[in-house]
């Protein structure tokens, strides 16, 4: 599996070295893009890097780091992957590698975000691909739209996991929102 990245890989070999200082294998797909390239970003997720020493700039705050300064705070069990930089934690269960879970810290609960690291990767590209073809969009079509978290008439709505902070798009005509 491949992501997007600008630093090079590693080989099973040195992956396996990190996972002992872990105590444990990561999943499969994470593995295997770590494989091809290192500190990469999916979606509102940045992804704990392997420390590398020749890009130590870059890679310091890396994937055994993050744990260990984050085994008190985090749930019992829970390996943390990746951020998205307010607080929420990307990783999975010492007894489940495979299923990925976000860690909500603000109400300090586990979500099943998919079943597979795959399947996250497919989720997240998917849903950047909607985000760009949308920006397309209003670039080329000159789309003019807001945000609002009251509820009224609209043409888009776009909910989140989190209560109040739902919010609707409205676009200035309904042959607009469906350009």
């Amino acid at each position: 599996m491949r992501l997007e990245t600008n630093l090079p890989g590693f080989s099973v070999e040195e992956i396996e070295q990190v996972e002992q200082q872990v105590g444990l294998r990561f999943p499969d797909g994470l593995r295997d893009a770590w494989g091809h390239g290192n500190k990469f970003e999916l979606g509102d997720w940045f992804f704990y890097p392997i420390k590398d020493e020749r890009f130590f700039n870059k890679t310091w705050d890396d994937v055994i780091r993050a744990n260990e300064l984050k085994q008190e705070e985090l749930p019992e069990g829970f390996v943390t992957l990746a951020t998205n930089g307010s607080g929420d934690e990307l990783g999975f269960l010492k007894g489940d590698r495979e299923t990925i879970y976000v860690w909500w810290h603000e109400i300090d609960e586990l979500e099943v975000a998919a079943h597979s690291f795959e399947a996250f990767v497919e989720v997240k590209q998917a849903e950047n691909d909607v985000l760009e073809t949308f920006c397309e969009r209003v670039e080329e079509n000159g789309l003019v739209f807001s945000l609002s978290a009251e509820q009224d008439e609209g043409w888009a709505f776009a909910p989140s996991h989190v209560e109040d902070t739902d919010v609707l798009l409205f676009f200035s005509s309904r042959e607009l929102a469906l350009a």
